[in-house]
């Protein structure tokens, strides 16, 4: 994907409310959310295992 198309598509996901942290380092998870070394992001969590 050409990076004029993801910039478009990133701006109209972030007016509904998704967020991008690319780059973010996980510091810290609980049930109310995870703290980044880019700040605390709230909400709930989920886990799935993968493999």
């Amino acid at each position: 994907m050409d990076e004029e198309l993801s910039e478009k598509l990133q701006e109209k996901l972030e007016k509904v409310g998704v967020g991008f942290h690319l780059e973010a380092n996980l510091l810290k998870a609980d049930k109310n959310g995870v703290e980044t070394d880019k700040g605390y992001l709230p909400g709930g969590l989920r886990s799935a295992p993968s493999g």
